[in-house]
């Protein structure tokens, strides 16, 4: 497992024990990887701050050279200043989950007298 598939299973739990968050994935050319969250509230919730320093602490004890950086939605330098693919998780909060497709009803037979 490479570094970035490593970082997105990390961000993929960490969005799932999150209620309502957002994470934007992104890896610079310089091997920094950030992680833009949002919305604010979850950003500077106490519990993101344990969860986010859990998530950097199995990152760096696997893959030393990378930087992880997470940074609120609507920084002064943003994810989308940084190139590259975006790769976004989300919680699975029942809010964010689409409704289920809704049946077409039976055709009824149409009787002719």
């Amino acid at each position: 497992m490479n570094v970035k598939q490593f970082i997105s299973k990390e961000l993929s739990s960490l969005a799932s024990q999150l209620p309502g968050a957002t994470l934007r994935y992104k890896c610079d050319q310089n091997n920094a990887h950030v992680v833009e969250v949002s919305p604010k509230s979850v950003y500077s919730s106490d519990k993101f701050m344990a969860l986010g320093i859990e998530a950097d602490d199995r990152i760096c004890a696997q893959f030393p050279e990378a930087w992880l950086v997470f940074i609120p939605n609507g920084s002064y330098v943003g994810i989308d200043d940084i190139a590259g693919e975006e790769l976004v998780f989300r919680s699975a909060s029942k809010a964010q989950r689409p409704a289920p497709a809704r049946r077409k009803p039976k055709a009824q037979a149409m009787e002719y007298a």
